[in-house]
């Protein structure tokens, strides 16, 4: 009977130090990963409501993971964007003036009837007198607000983050198996 013996000790001390550093290119591979959703998820919400995707990307934050917590998490800001970034248009003051403000929200250009577009203070936003003849009270219209509409899209962004994720991860491992493998 033929037997031969092979020493894995060395792999197996590789191994061990490769362990330690696990942690570290999971975390990361799920900084890129998360990255990446948010890029998809500002695009594709950008895309539905007819906003630019700055202006979307501002409302979205991102908690990065550790290598201590391998959590990450996009959240939207749940308040309404004002209807002037949706680029309204109408005549500045309008003096009572005019059909009002159109504005293009979710692909549709809509009239805002008795709305004026006006700067208070440093804002500059679209303004709405309610009553009759009365000047105040005014209130600023808004749209909708970035995580009512990113609910929609968040399994694609979710998908594109786990793709990523697996891609990064490989890759990760690998530089890692490389550097143990030629620091012996």
């Amino acid at each position: 009977m033929f037997g031969a013996r092979l020493d894995v000790s060395q792999a197996v001390r590789a191994f061990e130090r490769l362990g330690a550093q696990v942690n570290s290119a999971s975390s990361l591979a799920l900084t890129r990963a998360i990255a990446s959703a948010k890029t998809d998820l500002g695009r594709n919400v950008a895309k539905d409501i007819s906003l630019k995707v700055g202006v979307v990307n501002e409302a979205l934050t991102v908690q990065s993971p550790t290598p201590t917590s391998l959590t990450a998490l996009i959240s939207a800001a749940v308040r309404r964007i004002p209807l002037i970034d949706f680029g309204a248009r109408g005549p500045e003051p309008s003096r009572g003036r005019g059909p009002g403000v159109t504005a293009k929200v979710q692909g549709q250009r809509k009239v805002y009837p008795r709305a004026f577009i006006a700067t208070a203070g440093h804002h500059r936003g679209v303004w709405q007198r309610h009553g009759t003849g009365a000047r105040l009270p005014i209130t600023e219209l808004k749209g909708p607000s970035v995580a009512h509409v990113a609910a929609k899209h968040a399994e694609a962004a979710a998908a594109r983050g786990q793709a990523v994720f697996i891609e990064r991860l490989k890759h990760e491992i690998g530089r890692l198996i490389r550097e143990v493998a030629t620091t012996r």
